[in-house]
């Protein structure tokens, strides 16, 4: 093999390496495009939950004391769903 032919072998793989990482890059940007959607998703649930806890605790509680339960069981059961979470 002379030096013509493998300088030429070196180009075709370097070609070939060069393609290979181009595709890596593209299906990257498009991992990090959705990565991106979700985690904008993510923060809108965490926000709208946020904003609902609060009322949504306090109407537990009403319907709570309506029912009977002490304000003390209350928090336990707040606490046990906050665990969940």
């Amino acid at each position: 093999m002379d030096e013509y032919e493998r300088y030429s072998d070196l180009c075709n793989s370097i070609k070939i390496l060069d393609k290979k990482v181009d595709a890596i890059l593209l299906k990257l940007d498009a991992i990090n495009k959705d990565t991106t959607r979700m985690d904008s998703h993510i923060n809108f649930i965490n926000k709208t939950y946020d904003k609902l806890n609060s009322p949504l605790m306090w109407m537990c509680d009403k319907v709570n004391t309506i029912r009977g339960i002490k304000s003390n069981d209350s928090l336990a059961i707040r606490s046990t769903i906050e665990d969940q979470d």
